[in-house]
């Protein structure tokens, strides 16, 4: 069981997202804002943090880049619609764990999780 942060400003992904992840045993926090992402993660130790890009107040590359800055680094996965490869140069600057493309299917979620828990 990993404890899982999630932070989409589109709250039918986010709660999609959550009843999944906690469907498969996983602690789920949910926000819907950068800003509120970095207050939780500021707070508490995540596993993994599943970012939107396009989010208020601090979008997901913002909120990626601040994270590396934390003592607690979760693992990172940017969840957007956007082009990955026009995204790909960000994605490594910062660090990014790994990319989930919206639309997405409940096993690919459910195959990132289990592939990064099981990186050490």
């Amino acid at each position: 069981m990993a404890k899982i942060l999630i932070a989409d400003d589109e709250e039918q992904i986010l709660d999609v997202m959550k009843e999944v992840l906690e469907g498969a045993g996983h602690e789920v926090f949910g926000v819907v804002n950068g800003e509120e992402a970095l207050k939780v993660l500021e707070n508490w130790k995540f596993d993994l943090a599943f970012l939107d890009v396009m989010m208020p107040k601090l979008n997901g590359y913002q909120l990626a880049a601040k994270i590396h800055g934390l003592p607690h680094q979760p693992k990172v996965i940017i969840v957007t619609a956007r082009n990955f490869e026009k995204d790909e140069n960000t994605i490594r600057r910062i660090g990014i764990s790994a990319y989930l493309p919206k639309p997405f299917a409940k096993k690919d979620l459910l195959a990132i999780v289990e592939k990064l828990l099981s990186i050490q």
